[in-house]
């Protein structure tokens, strides 16, 4: 939860956090010992409604001027004219439009341009791209060592997986003649189901081993030597580790993303699982042949995503929020 990872940073700057959550859901994903946390036993897909338990929770605080980030794409235009008299709106997404009056907006998406809010709302403050992709400190510093040869490679699909694309991957990948030397790690999200043709081949092939959901992911990257990942927060968490990555898009949110990563020299773009399922797992076999013969090649990509992703976005907006906050 990026929201928890921004709030850890902000302990570190002395600011004061309360969570307002729409459930009691919600309420397991915050360490509650460690911060407020306010129900606001709303729906989170319509949170005008929110507007009038968000005061009174500003009441109950005694908070003066206070500062919101508000972190969810149901944001109104409605919902930041009222709660603008009374606070200072900050925004976390990639939404793009009924903004009107927030003070900033953080959108750490790698295809993100300025000039996509320009024309809209002109005196907004905007903190825009990769380097403020809020990653947990496991991110920050990486323990990822780029060997001269290639022995574990991380294929993983993000929460869900409804076109199959890892197992598509690692079957084409497996007739390739470098598979022998290679142990194939296949990550299995929490969402996502173990297909049976995934099984089969774990059963099959000694050198495949189907992971399920970890605890600590970044030490799971960082012990690879290349991933193979749909496009997501995963790209930002492998490019900040250094970790040569091969990608695709799984669903047409992720499209932009996807290609901005490859233009960018951060990762080796492979096409839309969503709509070239059959063809995606070809180029990436093809595009892992290229990264295990060459390590320059591996090289290259490993330094230009660090460059681009350092892992810090996190503390980088917690002192912007502590600056703001203390000129007020």
């Amino acid at each position: 939860m990026r929201c928890l990872t921004i709030a850890n940073a902000l302990k570190e700057e002395n600011i004061d956090v309360v969570f307002l959550v729409s459930d009691e859901v919600s309420v397991s994903y915050v360490d509650s010992e460690e911060f407020k946390v306010e129900v606001l036993n709303s729906d989170w897909n319509n949170i005008d409604p929110e507007i009038s338990q968000t005061k009174a929770v500003f009441e109950s605080y005694e908070c003066k001027n206070p500062l919101i980030l508000v972190d969810t794409y149901s944001i109104t235009s409605n919902y930041i004219h009222e709660l603008s008299k009374i606070a200072r709106i900050w925004y976390l997404g990639i939404k793009k439009d009924s903004l009107d009056g927030v003070k900033a907006i953080i959108n750490y998406d790698i295809a993100v341009h300025a000039d996509q809010y320009n024309r809209f709302i002109p005196e907004t403050y905007l903190y825009l791209g990769p380097r403020y992709a809020p990653l947990r400190p496991d991110f920050y510093k990486s323990n990822f060592e780029l060997k001269n040869s290639v022995s574990r490679v991380l294929i993983m699909s993000g929460a869900t997986d409804p076109f199959d694309t890892k197992t598509k991957i690692l079957q084409r990948c497996l007739k390739e003649e470098y598979s022998s030397r290679i142990e194939y790690i296949v990550l299995v999200g929490k969402m996502s189901k173990i297909y049976p043709d995934l099984s089969v081949i774990s059963k099959k092939f000694s050198n495949v081993v189907v992971e399920g959901s970890t605890d600590d992911i970044a030490s799971l990257m960082s012990g690879c030597d290349i991933a193979i990942s749909a496009c997501g927060t995963t790209m930002y968490e492998l490019a900040s580790l250094g970790v040569p990555t091969i990608h695709f898009a799984i669903s047409k949110e992720q499209l932009d993303s996807a290609i901005a990563f490859g233009e960018q020299g951060i990762s080796m773009y492979c096409g839309a699982a969503f709509k070239e399922s059959n063809e995606v797992p070809a180029k990436v076999a093809n595009s892992l042949s290229k990264l295990v013969k060459n390590f320059d090649l591996r090289n290259a990509l490993s330094k230009r995503s660090r460059a681009i992703v350092d892992g810090a976005g996190a503390k980088r907006i917690a002192q912007l929020l502590a600056s703001n906050i203390a000129a007020h």
